[in-house]
């Protein structure tokens, strides 16, 4: 949609013009007929040819006197600005200025990243600057007034839907279309302003301008692992049935919790969205069980799907007699190609990688088939533990106890040689050895206290 800043004004057009305060409530052209006015929702004002003037004049000295600027009506200054300074940059004008937007890059991994925040915040100032020279006013002393004034106080005595004709004094017009301008009303939409709360902090990008990014602008998840851990319990699961939805039920039990074994997330720069750090969190149990959750970070996702898929996926030892796996190598560039919005088309042109990629495709057939009988695999475990002797454990405590879990007045002589052998001989572990013999004797296993 156009953004119109001025038009010709119905009630003494040789003298007036109709300044639009907020052109983002424009009627669209479908939406209303010929004799209706599409900015009647846009609550203008009746402003001297005069004021024009002075407000072109303040783009004009932003630009410099290289350009010759062309203020029609209907001009919105901020596409203006952009427009204009762009084509500066590829004409190669002698004058440049300090602030056109080919200075505004940085050179990250071989690439160069516009700082489109960076520019449009410098341009911004410059305005600002022009702005409070052409009202006699420092340049805080305008920010003040523009943070401390409402435009509504205007608008109640101006605004020309109220059927009012009344004029705005020079002075009180240009002051109230900069308020306008900088209250964040559309007029610099090709700007990319961004937040209020910083827009008039002149040092904002400073650490940003000396090469020291803090990536706190944006957060948000890239991916998460289909696979999850334990979490804390959740607590929030309330008997629905009942009147109030805090009231839980006699048989209320926290559920466990579950959570994503690894995410992937992005932190965009303040000073451009091309700007990203990538931080993988991802949680990893030790021998013991115990979670341990990791921090890893880079500029590019690859690493961090390699980091996280080695785990699972078979190494070797490669020259360096480091352990790295190149199935691994293979899925970090198809994920890290998906996540980023590139085709996979080329992704494995390395013929190890093509390579890599028929053992993949082997290893995940083998893994699917071990997953379908992971139960019945699992059940196996307790068996490939290493067995216990008889003689390194306090061998008639646990005859004691298995007899408790049976029978009393079972012969303990016949348990004992049952479990020297289970050990011994069968090589068990003592507490698989134990519950066989329990349940041998058609006993219970939860009886066994030791």
């Amino acid at each position: 949609m156009q953004v119109e800043v001025f038009t010709e004004s119905p009630f003494k057009p040789d003298t007036t013009l109709r300044f639009i305060f907020n052109p983002n409530k424009k009627l669209n052209s479908w939406a209303i007929d010929s004799w209706d006015d599409p900015y009647e929702e846009c609550k203008t004002v009746l402003v001297p040819h005069t004021v024009k003037d002075r407000v072109d004049s303040i783009f004009q000295k932003v630009i410099g006197s290289s350009v010759k600027l062309d203020f029609d009506l209907d001009r919105d200054y901020g596409e203006m600005l952009t427009k204009v300074m762009e084509f500066r940059c590829t004409q190669n004008y002698p004058e440049c200025s300090d602030f056109c937007r080919h200075r505004y890059r940085n050179l990250i991994d071989g690439k160069h990243i516009k700082t489109t925040r960076v520019w449009s915040h410098r341009v911004y100032h410059e305005i600002l600057e022009k702005s409070a020279e052409e009202t006699n006013r420092k340049k805080k002393k305008l920010i003040a007034f523009i943070d401390s004034q409402n435009p509504d106080k205007f608008l109640r005595k101006y605004d020309c839907q109220h059927g009012g004709e009344k004029i705005m004094k020079e002075k009180e017009a240009l002051d109230f279309i900069l308020l306008s301008f900088f209250g964040n009303n559309g007029h610099f939409e090709d700007l990319d302003i961004g937040n209020a709360a910083y827009r008039f902090d002149a040092s904002f990008f400073n650490d940003c301008n000396k090469g020291n990014c803090n990536f706190d602008y944006k957060k948000r998840v890239v991916w998460s692992s289909k696979s999850t851990v334990k979490s804390e319990p959740d607590l929030t699961t309330v008997n629905r049935s009942r009147p109030m939805p805090f009231i839980r039920a006699s048989t209320y039990k926290p559920q466990e919790g579950r959570m994503p074994r690894a995410r992937i997330y992005s932190h965009i720069c303040k000073c451009s969205d091309q700007k990203i750090h990538y931080r993988l969190v991802h949680s990893v149990s030790d021998n013991d069980g115990a979670i341990e959750t990791r921090h890893e970070t880079g500029h590019n996702m690859e690493p961090l799907f390699y980091s996280y898929f080695k785990r699972a996926l078979p190494k070797r030892k490669n020259k360096e007699e480091e352990k790295v796996s190149a199935q691994a190598k293979v899925v970090a560039k198809l994920m890290t190609a998906r996540f980023t919005g590139k085709t996979l088309k080329g992704v494995l042109a390395d013929p190890k990688d093509r390579h890599s990629k028929g053992q993949l495709s082997k290893t995940i057939e083998n893994f699917s088939r071990v997953v379908e009988y992971w139960p019945d695999i699992e059940s196996v475990r307790p068996l490939l533990v290493s067995g216990e002797t008889s003689s390194g454990i306090d061998f008639e405590a646990h005859v004691d106890d298995i007899v408790q879990a049976i029978d009393s007045n079972l012969n303990s002589d016949a348990v004992a040689a049952d479990l020297k052998r289970y050990l011994d001989e069968y090589g068990l572990a003592l507490a698989t050895a134990k519950e066989s013999i329990v349940r041998a004797n058609y006993g219970d296993p939860k009886e066994l206290r030791i």
